[in-house]
Parts: C-alpha cells; structure tokens; sequence
C-alpha cells in the first residue's frame, strides 16, 4: 500500500452518516482539504451532485465536482492533481472502470494516491480500488466482476449481506475473485493504509468482515469496528 483509500459500504439520506463524511475530510490531515466528487458511476445524476454539497459544506472542505459525460471544460486530469481527497459516486462499477480507463484516469489516481492524495467512495465507488467485486450493474441478480483498477489487492464487496457473502464465498473458492476479500456494510468503511486495515462505522450495527482462503477452505474474519 502507498497511500490511503477509505471504502465504504453505502450511504443512505434515511441515516446519518455525518460522522463518517467528517472522518473522510479528517482523513486528509489539513484545514478544510480539497476534495472532488466524480459522479460517472451514476451517469453525472444531478441529484447525487446536490447532496455531495450539502453532505460536504464549506465550512469543512473545499468541495468541487467533476462531470465527464457533458460538456468537459477542464482537463479531468489537472482538476483531480489539484485535490487532497477524491472522492467516486455509487452507481455501476463496470461503468466507473470502463470511464476511468477510456480517459486515462485510472493511471492518474494511481499516481495521485502513491503521492498522498486519498482515494475514497462508497458502492461502485469503494469496488473500482480493488481487484473485484459482486455488483448487480450487470444484469439480473448479483455477478463476479474481476476488474477493477487493483490500487488495492483483492476484492471488495460493498452492500454486504447474506445473499453477497454466500456468492462471495463461492468465488474465492472457485477462484473468480482474489483474497483478501472485504465485505463491507452499509454504514460502514473499511480504511486501507501502509499500517493495515481499520474498520470504521458511523451506525451502531455497521461492520466489515474479512474473507480469506486457506487450503481451499474460506474463512471469515469479522474486524473490531471503531464507532465514530
């Protein structure tokens, strides 16, 4: 590990997650850090954009967006050098790694985050660090994607479940996905730095679990969660 990535599970307007946001901007270690939201994941929806405002004021950041859909009048890549925390939107992983890769952004965040800058998101956000994933952006029902940017090795389930560990399980076994494998639930995040792992969690009942194969046999870790 180089840098920091903090993955979260998912977000919701029915919780509030406001402890969580005030760790990402700490996260950065600066007075009112610039951070930029990319919202490709959702299709650049306008309405995840207004919340990223309103979840991330100015009187605890610097916040910005950057759309890569329409009318892109700065270079994607000198906004996001410019930044202390980048921050990916929720929505399809396939779409996020295809977007980021189709315009020369993964091979920037890549080097943005061995500089310092920290890497964070939640769903298809917190997915496109790792190796692979689960996601339901490609077709019915929950599917292996194994191809994400791999900033960090080994997969990342966001949303986590029963339904999700089951699958994942199966794909460790079966080699469809890499280990370690962090499932990561709603409310929660998992912080990957040069010292390790920590779990963090915003909710009273949000965890992260670690999945680790041994000798064919997968075995599942939860981790001590820090309540912010």
């Amino acid at each position: 590990m180089s840098g920091t990535i903090v993955a979260l599970g998912g977000l919701s307007p029915d919780h509030d997650d406001s402890a969580l946001r005030h760790f990402i901007v700490e996260s950065a270690k600066r007075h009112k850090p610039r951070i930029c939201h990319v919202p490709i994941a959702s299709g650049d929806y306008e309405l995840f954009i207004s919340l990223f405002y309103e979840q991330y004021p100015p009187s605890i950041c610097v916040p910005s967006h950057l759309e890569l859909l329409r009318g892109v009048s700065q270079d994607p890549a000198e906004v996001l050098a410019a930044q202390d925390i980048v921050y990916l939107g929720g929505g399809s992983t396939p779409v996020l790694v295809a977007a980021l890769r189709v315009l020369g952004l993964d091979r920037v965040l890549s080097a943005l985050w061995r500089r310092g800058t920290v890497l964070c998101g939640h769903s298809a956000g917190a997915h496109v660090w790792f190796d692979g994933c689960i996601t339901d952006s490609l077709g019915p029902g929950l599917r292996v994607f194994p191809d994400g940017l791999g900033l960090a090795s080994g997969t990342c389930v966001a949303h986590y479940d029963h339904d999700r560990a089951a699958i994942l399980e199966a794909a460790l076994r079966a080699g469809e996905l890499p280990g370690p494998a962090w499932g990561i639930e709603d409310g929660a995040a998992v912080v990957l730095t040069s010292s390790g792992a920590e779990a963090v969690s915003a909710r009273g009942d949000g965890g992260v679990h670690r999945m680790t194969i041994r000798d064919g046999r997968v075995e599942t870790e939860p981790l001590e969660v820090r309540r912010i």
